[in-house]
């Protein structure tokens, strides 16, 4: 019977049926999946145990493409093991059970195995095996380029499989092996002693299998390491990754307690639900709320929500109990009243390295009624030092963790405040080594029904008590050494620091803003999906009659935090820009409280996003160039111009107005072709220049 828990995959692309059968002749206690994609389909018949995944989408383009492929389907159907073959070999069930003697458990292993291949140069029987201690060998066996690398499949997904832009793809297995290094996995490797795994050498197949065989000499394999560790970033594919993510395995597990919060829990949640980076769980523990919050977070159906519900025991009894269920390698923290920024999770994961277990950063208060904002940030190292000299440890809402600290520490159920502060500090005292990812993780609202104010004394006796006994076991002297190197740590340079309101407003909360968004491409279909086609300000579409190219663009009115998760699901990315609603000048923004948009208005807004980019394209030095815009249905001589396009703007429910739009490199030239044209086509006109672009809007705006 074939054992489903172990996997081996190989890539089989420009294999013949010759070659796949002489790689798995000896596999019949585990299943494989041989992978191909594009025009190389294997049309032929294979063993009752190995599968075949072809891949004929046009986006798998490498080897590490196929093989993270392969290995997500493996996982899907309940893999817990994999061995990666990373060349032509002859594959048997010994060699795969030796790789996995030295792996603990499916999630507890710490250990990944690999067995090199054997050169199968010198005659077989130069191989004979003598009793049972193992091989004996005539001739020594020499190690071939390639390998068999037995790992779980929980940590191939920590790392999240090969890296998919790999500078080493003929290599990606030692790449592998390095960031698992990284991530706290040894390495063991397998000498022959107790099964061999042979080589098919070039040419005994086919020609096609050289590129699988390079000589192992120390230089490329020096090479291999010097390119490998110029990113010593373990986790890659963060913004893309052919393996579509598995809901019962994810990466990251968010945790939100949460009591009595139904007036703020769904802007937490949707914040979270909008993160650019998908492959995570969101754990709701429920304190024993009293009021409607349950309801609300059992309102959504995203598969990654999971609910507990318990008895009022406290935030650390709640967070402990989300540590005991989740599913994530790492556990990203979340407040119940708190707004998660869109990168913050792909930003914490990109911050862990070889050096660096977890991760943090900083935050911004905002008020919850005036929408003012302060910057709160810690220094840019979590040592001894900072906790003796100002008592900081990282905002708990930026944490990264691995789960397996948290579960093995604990929150301290004995303090209902500050148990952050005192799990952070016993972490790094365990030798947990933070890195501060330099960027603002989270908005943190402040109202009068959170903690932090309505248990204020007890917040701060929790944190004196754990500073007190970090300073308890160490001596004067200590204590002044510790404090002097923490004067050379730095603070991090926070980029939006000098305009906070500007760079974070559109993720306030709806009663504070008002969001507009600009997209491009499909705009009809992006306003479909996120059900805004009532709500659409203008749609743009451009006729380029010079390289006979299409181009639209186009505003999504009144957009919500609730759209955010709609945005991240579907991949929809624009222009979000938000405005006070304190700042709305007589529903101008809103059409929905009275405002209308008229030809000149919705051609203001449209041209606004547009314009710059021609007129950049048009940029020559020393020129200044502009955009004469005509009435569409006039007939318009083109000579002259350096480009011609066409605009059609849609706006309100069904108007609709055309221009041709001609660029000239220079103003003067613009301004020569509008005074050559008809008083009455002069008179409907719109001659566009960067430097009065502003002006020119403005006064649309005003004439509507």
């Amino acid at each position: 019977m074939t054992d489903r828990s172990t996997t081996v995959i190989m890539d089989a692309q420009d294999f013949d049926e010759d070659l796949v059968r002489r790689c798995f002749a000896g596999v019949t206690r585990h299943r494989a999946i041989i992978v191909t994609s594009g025009t190389d389909q294997l049309d032929f018949p294979l063993p009752k145990n190995v599968s075949r995944l072809h891949l004929s989408d046009g986006r798998v383009k490498n080897r590490a493409q196929r093989i993270n492929l392969a290995a997500g389907a493996a996982g899907a159907d309940g893999t817990e093991f994999l061995s990666l073959l990373d060349g032509p070999a002859e594959l048997t069930d010994e060699a795969i059970e030796a790789g996995l003697r030295v792996i603990d458990g499916p999630q507890q292993s710490r250990v990944v195995s690999v067995l090199p291949f054997v050169d199968s140069g010198p005659a077989r029987e130069d191989f004979a095996v003598r009793g049972s201690s193992g091989p004996a060998f005539a001739t020594r066996p020499r190690m071939s380029r390639g390998r068999l690398l037995t790992l779980t499949f929980w940590q191939w997904n920590a790392v999240r499989g090969l890296d998919e832009k790999s500078t080493v793809p003929n290599d990606s297995e030692s790449e592998l092996v390095y960031r698992l290094t990284w991530m706290g996995n040894s390495v063991k490797f397998l000498p022959p002693r107790h099964c061999l795994l042979f080589s098919i050498a070039p040419g005994e197949a086919s020609a096609a299998d050289a590129r699988f065989c390079p000589p192992a000499d120390a230089v490329a394999i020096r090479q291999t390491r010097a390119t490998v560790e110029k990113n010593k970033r373990p986790i890659r594919n963060l913004q893309s990754w052919t393996y579509p993510s598995n809901p019962d395995r994810p990466l990251v597990s968010v945790v939100i307690s949460t009591y009595n919060r139904a007036d703020y829990i769904k802007d937490s949640i949707d914040s979270v639900l909008g993160q650019t980076f998908g492959d995570f769980e969101l754990i709701v523990v429920d304190d024993g709320s009293e009021d409607e919050t349950v309801d609300v977070v059992r309102s959504y159906r995203d598969r990654r929500v999971r609910l507990l519900t318990q008895e009022n025991q406290g935030i650390a009894a709640a967070r402990n109990a989300a540590a005991a269920v989740s599913r994530g390698f790492f556990t990203a923290v979340h407040d119940d009243d708190d707004i998660m920024l869109p990168e913050r999770l792909a930003t914490s994961l990109n911050a862990i390295d070889d050096e660096h277990h977890a991760s943090y950063g900083s935050w911004v208060n905002f008020d919850n009624e005036t929408a003012a904002m302060v910057l709160h940030t810690t220094k840019q190292e979590f040592i001894h030092g900072t906790v003796f000299t100002n008592g900081q440890s990282p905002g708990h809402a930026t944490w990264l963790v691995p789960t397996a600290y948290v579960r093995r520490l604990k929150y301290d159920e004995t303090l209902s405040s500050a148990v952050d502060h005192n799990l952070s500090i016993r972490m790094m005292r365990s030798g947990v080594k933070w890195q501060h990812t330099g960027k603002i993780m989270f908005l943190r609202r402040i109202h009068p029904a959170q903690v932090s104010i309505t248990d204020v004394s007890r917040q701060k006796f929790a944190a004196h008590l754990t500073r007190f006994t970090v300073q308890v076991p160490a001596s004067y002297e200590n204590i002044a050494e510790l404090k002097e190197k923490s004067k050379t740590i730095g603070w991090p340079g926070i980029p939006e620091k000098a305009d906070l309101l500007g760079h974070l407003a559109p993720y306030l909360p709806d009663h504070l803003v008002y969001r507009t968004m600009k997209v491009s491409a499909a705009v009809a279909n992006k306003a479909l999906t996120l059900d805004k086609l009532a709500d659409t300000g203008y749609v743009l579409g451009e006729v380029d009659h010079d390289n006979d190219r299409k181009f639209e663009t186009g505003e999504l009115l009144d957009l919500k935090i609730r759209d955010f998760p709609v945005l991240a699901e579907h991949g929809i990315t624009g222009t979000i820009h938000a405005t006070l609603r304190r700042d709305l000048s007589e529903g101008r923004e809103t059409p929905e409280s009275g405002g209308q948009w008229d030809e000149a208005y919705a051609v203001s807004r449209a041209i606004s996003d547009r314009v710059p980019t021609l007129l950049k394209a048009l940029s020559r030095k020393g020129r200044e160039p502009a955009l004469l815009l005509l009435p569409g249905e006039a007939d318009v001589p083109v000579n002259g111009a350096a480009s011609h396009r066409e605009w059609t703007v849609v706006f309100g429910r069904s108007q609709a107005a055309s221009y041709n739009v001609l660029g000239y490199e220079d103003i003067s030239e613009a301004d020569k072709r509008l005074n050559e044209l008809s008083p009455e086509l002069r008179g409907q006109a719109f001659l566009v220049a960067e430097a009065p672009l502003t002006e020119f809007i403005e006064g649309a705006r005003q004439d509507a």
